[in-house]
């Protein structure tokens, strides 16, 4: 599984992190706060949550952004959960909305 990042083009463009269909997806915005804090925290997750973190990135590579934000959802939980054995700052979970993708009813932002 490829996942390509690409630098956001402007602090409009910054707000999200893909196309919200999986179909017109090209890349993930590597600037955006969420992506940030996955890249920042990929190798903890990994290491600790593998299951979970395999989930992320099959949602991204696969998933409409509605199937990304409920399975996040869940997996937040469950690491907030678990947050206390595997000494991570559930205070650095990021919330993860609709918002957070561009579906191509609000103005383009390339």
């Amino acid at each position: 599984m490829r996942i390509m990042f690409c630098k956001a083009a402007s602090e409009q463009s910054r707000k999200y992190i893909c196309h919200a269909e999986n179909c017109y997806r090209r890349g993930i915005t590597a600037d955006h706060p969420f992506i940030i804090w996955l890249l920042q925290n990929a190798i903890h997750l990994r290491q600790n949550f593998q299951w979970q973190f395999q989930q992320i990135i099959e949602c991204f590579c696969k998933k409409d952004a509605k199937d990304i934000v409920q399975m996040y959802n869940v997996i937040r939980e469950q690491i907030y959960l678990s947050s206390n054995r595997h000494d991570m700052d559930v205070k650095s979970l990021p919330q993860l909305a609709l918002a957070d993708f561009w579906t191509g009813k609000k103005e383009c932002p390339f």
